[in-house]
Formats: C-alpha cells, structure tokens, sequence
C-alpha cells in the first residue's frame, strides 16, 4: 500500500516515513485498547504512548494521536473498575445515577432528567 501511494503520488517519501514512524508508535498502544487489558496493561500503553506522543502529535498521524490519548484515557478509568458488577454496583449506592437516554416500550426516548423528583424504577435485562 505505501509503495502504491508513493508511486501514485499521493503521498511523498518524507511524509511515507512520518506514517511508518506514527504507526509503529501507534500499534502496541492500539493492541492494549483493543483487548481491554488490566489496568496495569493499560498504564504501561500510557507509560510508552506519552514518551514519544510529542514526536508524533504535529505529524500526519496528529489526529489519530489525539484520539488515541483520550481512548487511554478512558480506558484507564474503565481498567481501574472492579471486574465484579456486584462490587461496582455496591459502590453506587447513594450516589445520583448517572444521566443516559433510552427508548421506552413505546419507542419514544426518555432520560432520567424527564423523571427528575419521581420516583423511578429502573429494571435492565439481559446485565451481565
């Protein structure tokens, strides 16, 4: 694909190099965020991601980059969660639930903010 870029002229021999350079920079993090790894997986992803980030955020792959750091970011937050629900579940006990928009039976959508001072159930099927 690089070699058919570069003869077709799309992208020169410099700029070829700097994508090269981004996505070998890129691959491992990007593995880690894929399998959902432990926190400790995660925080090593981010050890390696922020050593070179500055060498690679102005270069054609910024965008991407960019993103990648706030896919880390939340998945650190995700990776430092309990793995048991019932634990995580303990932990929201008395805190306000968090704001989300679904579908009533009827199809209509709903957020908890159209139930604000009712009191409500919520019954989610199918958790795991």
């Amino acid at each position: 694909l690089k070699v058919q870029r570069l003869e077709a002229g799309l992208i020169d021999a410099e700029e070829s190099r700097e994508v090269q350079s981004g996505y070998e920079f890129l691959a491992p993090v990007v593995r880690v965020l894929r399998k959902g790894m432990s926190l400790a997986a995660v925080e090593i992803a981010e050890k390696m991601f922020n050593e070179d980030r500055k060498d690679h955020e102005k270069g054609p792959l910024g965008d991407v980059v960019k993103e990648v750091a706030g896919l880390l970011k939340a998945s650190k937050k995700v990776a430092a969660q309990p793995l048991d629900p019932d634990v995580r579940a303990r932990k929201m006990i008395g805190k306000p639930a968090p704001a989300f928009t679904l579908d009533d039976i009827d199809g209509n959508q709903v957020t908890l903010e159209d139930y604000k001072g009712k009191t409500l159930l919520l019954a989610f099927w199918g958790y795991s």
